[in-house]
């Protein structure tokens, strides 16, 4: 078998609290994680390329967790929070005023 991203000695180091796994199961976790990882990579550097960037980026593994998993790494959603906090008075009253002149029209 060639070189995996996680082995059979990790996976058992990892549950070794009194569980143990047959050989198929052992097999199917380590080609699962394998799987997932690769899928996020190639669908992150999708994103990278429709970016036009020139380097894989964490908002860019953050966009296909997000998307294709409903997957949110908590580090990622501190970095989210502390942007929106940065909202400007006058970005809100513009916000405001639109809603205002939509709801108007609406009626």
């Amino acid at each position: 078998m060639a070189e995996s991203i996680i082995n059979r000695k990790e996976l058992q180091q990892i549950y070794k609290r009194g569980l143990s796994f047959d050989t198929s199961a052992e097999d199917l976790l380590v080609k699962l994680g394998e799987d997932f990882f690769i899928r996020v990579l190639e669908l992150a550097c999708k994103s990278a390329n429709a970016r036009e960037g020139s380097a894989l980026e964490i908002e860019d593994i953050k966009l296909v967790l997000e998307k294709y998993w409903d997957i949110k790494v908590p580090e990622f959603e501190k970095e989210e929070t502390s942007k929106l906090t940065r909202r400007s008075q006058a970005k809100t009253k513009r916000e405001a005023a639109v809603r205002k002149t939509y709801n108007a029209k609406a009626k």
